[in-house]
């Protein structure tokens, strides 16, 4: 792999980890205490997704987690960032929730608390800091400066995701240990917080290759559509100093995706993605099924803003759950699903080490 499977690195030592690969963190229950435990225990950074968990659900997670692994792991946050709207767009927006849930046959039983922010964020990052939390991550923006004082002197590395140059630029000004580095080929929500998202997304080696001329000392990890050794190679050769790895364990035993969610995976085709803001209000790469087409037919201005409209469509997925169908879940995935594989996490990542091992 490169410098970066040399395990003396520079990003190892500061991570503290035997290979430089990053389990991608996968909000929504996806990326479960054991998932993150069994990355950690094969010498990869696992990493507790924790955007939209509350200071009390973090705290169990993290406690579950270091019940399965005495190994280091990383925190994800969202950005928390202030969201205007007026009430008669909320109303609009909800109003074609309603009707989704009609179309898809859902009865609407229980009422879910609509909130513009997301919970508990300087809490939990005063929980890290108690916890003594290895690494954090951050998704969406850059918090405020006090925040990141407050993680530097409690010497809790800093890991920044961007998706063009100008966040990375803003990212190391702030000093950021790493940055992730999300290609467009990547699953799950777009992170840009500067820009539209849409616009300002690339592939993945060739922002790569951008961000290494522009800032060569921060080191790098890549994300989007990494799946096997070949996909990691090929980063790492044009400047990655480590890889982000998502989409690759969506099928593991010990991912939190439901059976039909895997399922689904498994049996869908390139032509079957998408990218939506429909869901939750930021823009996502996922499979279309029936609850993305309806939500879809709405135009931009009745799709309530982030966080509002994930909290929306929770009565959407709820369903999904309890009756594991995946029509209705955001089945988010990046361009590589097709190369899923039913494996345990552990076996997924040993293959890789293996078939990287052939590279060297």
């Amino acid at each position: 792999m490169s410098n970066s499977s040399n395990p003396t690195s520079k990003l190892n030592q500061i991570f503290n980890i035997a290979h430089p690969i990053f389990q991608a963190p996968m909000a929504g229950m996806i990326s479960t205490p054991e998932l993150v435990a069994a990355a950690a225990n094969t010498g990869i950074m696992g990493t507790i997704a924790a955007g939209y968990l509350t200071y009390a659900q973090l705290e169990a997670e993290i406690k579950e987690v270091r019940a399965l692994t005495e190994h280091n792991f990383c925190v994800n946050l969202f950005v928390s960032t202030s969201v205007n709207y007026a009430e008669d767009e909320l109303i609009a927006a909800s109003d074609h929730i309603d009707l989704v849930c009609q179309n898809l046959g859902i009865t609407q039983n229980q009422t879910y608390p609509i909130r513009d922010d997301l919970p508990d964020f300087e809490e939990k990052i005063q929980l890290l800091i108690d916890e003594n939390i290895h690494a954090v991550s951050f998704t969406f923006g850059i918090p405020n400066q006090v925040i990141l004082d407050k993680l530097k002197h409690a010497k809790i590395k800093i890991i920044g995701t961007a998706t063009h140059l100008l966040e990375a630029i803003l990212w190391e000004d702030k000093g950021a240990d790493a940055l992730v580095l999300q290609g467009l080929e990547a699953g799950g929500h777009r992170a840009t917080f500067i820009g539209d998202p849409l616009q300002v997304m690339q592939p993945l080696n060739a922002l790569i290759y951008q961000i290494k001329k522009e800032i060569p000392l921060l080191p790098i990890i890549a994300a989007g559509g990494l799946m096997n050794a070949k996909d990691i190679i090929a980063a790492t050769i044009i400047g990655a100093d480590a890889v982000m790895l998502g989409t690759a364990f969506l099928c593991s035993s010990e991912s939190g995706a439901s059976y039909a969610y895997k399922l689904r995976l498994l049996e869908a085709n390139e032509l079957d993605l998408i990218l939506t803001k429909a869901w939750s209000g930021k823009w996502a790469r996922g499979l279309k099924n029936k609850a993305t087409i309806e939500l879809e037919t709405a135009s931009s201005e009745v799709i309530a803003p982030f966080p509002i409209q994930n909290n929306l469509t929770q009565c959407i997925r709820q369903h999904g759950l309890k009756a594991n169908n995946a029509d209705h879940l955001p089945l988010w995935a990046g361009t590589g699903f097709t190369r899923c594989e039913s494996l345990s996490a552990t076996e997924l990542i040993n293959n890789l080490l293996s078939e990287l091992e052939l590279f060297k």
